[in-house]
C-alpha cells in the first residue's frame, strides 16, 4: 500500500464476495460456485509481494431451518482458484492450504490462498545470465518465457536502466522479486490479465478504494522507532584497500552525517547575489 490516507468514518466496508473456480488453460478459471457461507475472513495486502486471503467454511449450514452438509466443502480443492471482490477491486487467488478448524462449538474447513502470482513459484529457472547489462524489458521477457504471464507496464523512470543478472536454480517468482529489487522498483501483479509490471516507488500512488479505520478492518496500530541500526559514519573500502580519501573533500576515508541530531536545524545555501542584496539573517 502507499500509506494510510484520510478516513471517512461514515463509509462502511463493502462485503467481500468469493467465488470458487477450476483452473483453466484457456481462461483464468471456470466458475464452480459462489462461496456465501464463510467466517473469519482475513485479507493481507503486501506492497510488491503476493497478497494473501484466509477464511473458514462451515461443514454444516442452515437451510430452511435445518442443518445440512455444506456442498462447497466437497467441491473445494487445493490449487483451485478463488475470485475475490471487495471495494470494487477484483483479484484472483490460488488455494495452497486446506485444514480442519475447530473454534469453540463450530467446526469448518480453514482455507488459505495466495494471489494468483503464486503459480509462478512452480516454474524453475535452471540458469539465466547475461554478459552485458540489460533493460527491464529484456530480463522480464526472459524470466516470463516459460510461463503464461506477460509484461504489463514498465515505469518510464526505470525503463532505460541497465543491470546484470546471473541466477541459477531459482523460481520465476523469486527471480521477479530480485529483478524488482535490482532496478529499485515495486512489483505489481495483475491477476485478472496475468501481467507483471514494474513501478517506481514515487509513482505508486494508485487509490484502490481500500479505507482503514479503527473498528473498520483495523483492530490495532503501533509504531516503533529502533536506533540499533542508526549510523553516523560510513567507511568506504574497495578492492585492494581502495578508499575515497582522494575524492572526499575532507580527505578522510569515511563519510559522516549528524543530521538526525541537528534537527530541526537546516543549512541555507545562497548565491553571491543573495549575500550582496540581503542581510545574513535573511539567507
Amino acid at each position: 500500500m502507499s500509506g494510510l490516507r484520510s478516513v471517512d468514518l461514515n463509509i462502511k466496508p463493502s462485503k467481500m464476495k468469493i467465488q470458487l473456480a477450476k483452473p483453466s488453460g484457456t481462461q483464468i478459471g471456470i466458475k464452480i460456485r459462489n462461496i456465501v457461507d464463510f467466517s473469519n475472513p482475513s485479507l493481507t495486502l503486501s506492497l510488491g509481494r503476493l497478497n494473501e486471503i484466509s477464511f473458514t467454511i462451515p461443514y454444516k449450514v442452515e437451510r430452511s431451518h435445518d442443518l445440512v452438509d455444506n456442498e462447497v466443502v466437497s467441491l473445494i480443492r487445493n490449487r483451485y482458484l478463488l475470485k475475490v471482490q471487495w471495494n470494487n477491486v477484483i483479484e484472483w487467488f490460488i488455494i495452497n492450504e486446506l485444514s480442519d478448524s475447530v473454534d469453540g462449538s463450530s467446526e469448518g474447513l480453514a482455507v488459505h490462498a495466495f494471489s494468483l502470482g503464486h503459480e509462478l513459484a512452480d516454474k524453475l529457472i535452471s540458469q539465466l545470465s547475461n554478459e552485458a547489462p540489460v533493460t527491464p524489458q529484456t530480463i522480464l521477457t526472459d524470466a516470463l518465457s516459460p510461463t503464461n504471464w506477460s509484461i504489463g507496464t514498465i515505469d518510464e523512470r526505470i525503463v532505460d536502466k541497465y543491470r546484470s543478472f546471473d541466477v541459477s536454480e531459482t523460481t520465476v517468482l523469486d527471480f521477479l522479486s530480485t529483478i524488482a529489487d535490482t532496478y529499485g522498483a515495486i512489483l505489481v501483479f495483475d491477476s485478472e490479465n496475468r501481467k507483471i509490471s514494474l513501478v517506481h516507488p514515487d509513482n505508486y500512488k494508485i487509490n484502490r478504494g481500500f479505507r482503514i479505520a479503527y473498528g473498520q478492518y483495523l483492530q490495532s496500530l503501533s509504531r516503533t522507532s529502533n536506533s540499533d541500526d542508526m549510523t553516523t559514519r560510513l567507511t568506504v573500502t574497495g578492492k585492494d584497500g581502495l578508499g575515497i580519501n582522494s575524492v572526499n573533500p575532507t580527505g578522510a576515508g569515511y563519510i559522516e552525517s549528524f543530521a538526525y541530531f541537528m534537527y530541526p536545524f537546516e543549512a541555507k545555501v545562497g548565491t553571491w547575489k543573495d549575500i550582496e542584496t540581503k542581510k545574513w539573517s535573511e539567507l
